[in-house]
């Protein structure tokens, strides 16, 4: 990563990509990668006077997205790691966000917090609480938790937006994992089915109408919550929902093969190592953002994670999940 040209929320977003997956293949480039980004946003860690703390650089307003991202980052190195210190007041200073009616401000300068912030960054700090609670590294403060689940359910059930589902579903799955509480549950579900609606049956693709054809590499963004809710519903032991929620998940990773650079489009690249795995942004969009990788590398590993085969696969052992038809008809009711 060239540290310092993006803005902070996706540099955290990309550091948190880096160091999952690093923890993940256990490849020591990728490790000295990641901590490499990780120091760069340590260096930016600034305390306030209230005793938490905030990331301060690249010029614009310090938000609640890029704490989010540098705590999930943080949860996936060893315990006694020096780092972890910091976990605490990362959390601390999230729950602070969360006001009586369960809204979080997004911002350390309010007077800039715009509303269409609560369709993200909300739900990326609640996801990292909730992973960081699973982890050790937060406490859980059930009184704000409740207050931001009502609102937020209501926020999506009254005033939807794209931006909310993916981060939505996995924030209240890690809740669940933590709490087994079943409205957290429901509420994945829900959002779930409403996706699934809009995938489609021959392409796997998800319509969101952003794109000028409608659909592209947002899917990534739709299957890092599909894949977080197909581990729940397995879990739970619902096996109907599981079925129905990883058969789209398979849909929808056909769906974004088609957008990444592999070996078979090395006749279009002048230069080819340089882009092969880059995720395009649509069949007919050639642009390649940092983002869209690492979405779709979430998804990915989400959906390892929910089968059970994180493990197996680092350790080069061959699948047991049995391969989906390529007709999608079962989860289209």
């Amino acid at each position: 990563t060239r540290t310092g040209l993006l803005d902070l929320p996706r540099q955290a977003h990309a550091t948190w990509g880096l160091i999952r997956t690093a923890a993940f293949s256990r490849d020591p480039v990728m490790e000295r990668q990641a901590r490499r980004s990780l120091r760069y946003l340590q260096g930016l860690v600034r305390l306030s006077v209230d005793g938490g703390c905030w990331l301060e650089g690249g010029g614009s307003s310090p938000s609640i997205a890029e704490l989010a991202f540098m705590l999930l980052s943080l949860c996936h190195l060893p315990d006694g790691d020096p780092a972890l210190s910091l976990a605490p007041t990362l959390a601390e200073t999230l729950w602070s966000q969360i006001d009586l009616h369960g809204r979080m401000a997004t911002l350390l300068h309010p007077k800039t917090d715009a509303d269409s912030y609560q369709d993200y960054f909300p739900g990326q700090a609640l996801l990292a609480l909730g992973v960081a609670a699973l982890a050790g590294h937060a406490d859980v403060r059930e009184d704000k938790l409740q207050a931001a689940f009502r609102y937020y359910r209501h926020r999506y059930r009254y005033r939807r937006d794209w931006g909310q589902v993916a981060w939505q579903m996995q924030a209240w799955a890690a809740w669940w994992w933590v709490l087994r509480k079943p409205e957290f549950a429901r509420f994945v579900f829900e959002i779930a089915d409403w996706v699934m609606s809009h995938q489609l049956e021959k392409s796997g693709a998800i319509v969101n109408g952003h794109l000028p054809e409608g659909q592209g590499f947002t899917a990534g963004l739709y299957l890092e919550g599909l894949a977080a809710a197909a581990g729940v519903a397995r879990e739970m032991g619902d096996g109907r929902r599981s079925r129905k929620l990883e058969a789209a998940c398979r849909a929808g990773f056909r769906y974004l093969d088609r957008l990444v650079l592999q070996d078979r489009d090395r006749i279009l690249l002048p230069e080819a190592g340089q882009a092969l795995g880059g995720v395009r942004e649509s069949e007919f969009m050639s642009r390649i953002r940092l983002d869209y990788v690492g979405h779709a590398l979430s998804a990915v590993l989400n959906f390892i994670s929910a089968l059970g085969l994180s493990e197996r696969l680092r350790d080069g052992e061959p699948s047991s999940v049995e391969p989906q038809p390529k007709n999608n008809h079962e989860y289209h009711e």
